[in-house]
């Protein structure tokens, strides 16, 4: 791991034993010592990606979901944590591509394509759910339960129960649309 992550190595190997008690302990220090609750920075959030998304990214990567790469770069930006070894390897592959004009557009070499995709309605429902996840955070930070405050949302939106818990979750522990959502998520608090 040395090699692969040079004066970082010591810190990835610790994010890689850590539990999540260890992630939420580790948040309580950073806390006390001055760390924001809502700093997509926090051990928390980042040991959240690093043991839950980019592992789901990388085997949805891997089955052929291109844009599961792009995910995980950005994953890895937003929160300051570097690539881990697949994300960076496939990175530079498909970036060496476009700047070695070995293709003719980025999601060529990303192998990402955009075409058929109505990008108009695409922002709609993304913004939909985004308000949708947001509304959801007020509620609970109002002390309503999770199924009382989707099926409050999803019929004040006119969606189904089924779409306001996917978007709820799928958005709850994005770190690129956190910044987006009013209020504190779910990390447990110290008894």
């Amino acid at each position: 791991m040395k090699k692969e992550y040079g004066l970082l190595a010591p810190v990835i190997a610790k994010l890689e034993s850590w539990t999540s008690e260890d992630a939420i302990h580790a948040y309580h220090e950073w806390l006390e010592d001055g760390g924001s609750f809502e700093a997509v920075s926090n051990p928390v959030i980042q040991w959240h990606v690093w043991h839950e998304d980019l592992p789901c990214l990388r085997e949805r990567y891997e089955r052929g979901d291109s844009l599961a790469l792009l995910k995980a770069v950005e994953r890895c930006a937003v929160i300051g944590l570097p690539f881990p070894t697949w994300c960076r390897e496939a990175y530079l592959k498909s970036w060496r591509k476009a700047s070695q004009y070995e293709c003719r557009t980025l999601d060529e070499a990303f192998d990402y394509d955009m075409k058929g995709i109505n990008l108009a309605r695409a922002r709609e429902r993304f913004l939909l759910s985004v308000k949708v996840a947001s509304e959801v955070r007020r509620m609970l930070n109002s002390g309503n339960t999770v199924e009382k405050a989707l099926g409050v949302v999803a019929e004040q939106n006119d969606i189904s129960f089924s779409r306001a818990r996917e978007w709820y979750y799928e958005l709850r522990d994005d770190p690129s649309v956190a910044h987006l959502l009013p209020g504190k998520s779910e990390i447990p608090r110290k008894d």
